[in-house]
């Protein structure tokens, strides 16, 4: 994970996003070749494996493939800055995903590997902040955790969605207000340098682990909210 945050450092593309209709922003991982033109797949260190990246046909995915994010022994990132992203306007994120291959650990004190984890991030080469919700292993979900790397440089706010307790191979749908989320860690909004990132690690625990990822997408805030 230390490693990992600081892939997304050498990706961030400024982009001006505008448009006026707030429509629906969707990763589906329904096109194998378009997923491999658009997304830049960085691993950590040249030490540490590369976790893997791809789009494979899911049983019970909407359009049945998913993005399959495989980590043994490894760490990675795969990352994309979608021009045509307004978090103003689609600040709720939702995504359906399922556990695999769990991360595998039997001590006391938490490691820092998830299985899958998607990040929004922002900054540059010099200061980087980062929204991270993760799978975890026992970590309760809803709880939070503020990290520090790099002597400050890169910061990260975890979220945990899910842990150990989620059953292997079913599928679960997660939504998030991101914007809301930024604002309360960070104080601020997201600035329009950001990047959006799937990541897979198990260096720590040395695990084997399988996550499939069926879309993520952002959408209006619903009326009256």
């Amino acid at each position: 994970m230390k490693a990992l945050t600081f892939i997304c450092l050498t990706v961030l593309f400024a982009f001006a996003v505008c448009g006026k209709a707030a429509e629906p922003v969707v990763f589906d991982f329904s096109d194998k070749q378009e997923f491999e033109a658009v997304w830049k797949i960085r691993r950590s260190a040249l030490h540490i494996p590369a976790s893997k990246f791809k789009v494979e046909k899911c049983s019970g995915a909407r359009d049945g493939k998913a993005l399959v994010v495989e980590c043994n022994n490894s760490s990675g990132i795969a990352l994309i800055s979608p021009p045509g992203l307004d978090f103003k306007k689609t600040p709720i994120m939702r995504w359906r995903w399922r556990v695999i291959r769990p991360v595998k650990f039997t001590g006391t004190q938490e490691p820092d590997d998830q299985a899958a984890a998607i990040y929004i991030c922002d900054g540059n080469t010099i200061r980087q902040f980062t929204i991270s919700y993760r799978w975890e292993i026992m970590r309760r979900p809803g709880s939070c955790l503020l990290k520090r790397y790099g002597g400050g440089a890169v910061t990260v706010f975890g979220i945990c969605m899910r842990n150990r307790a989620t059953r292997a191979g079913e599928w679960v749908v997660e939504e998030r207000n991101v914007l809301e989320d930024f604002r309360n860690c960070f104080k601020r909004d997201i600035r329009k340098r950001f990047a959006i990132g799937v990541a897979g690690n198990s260096q720590y625990t040395k695990s084997n682990t399988r996550v499939e990822i069926d879309y993520i997408e952002f959408l209006p805030e619903k009326k009256g909210k």
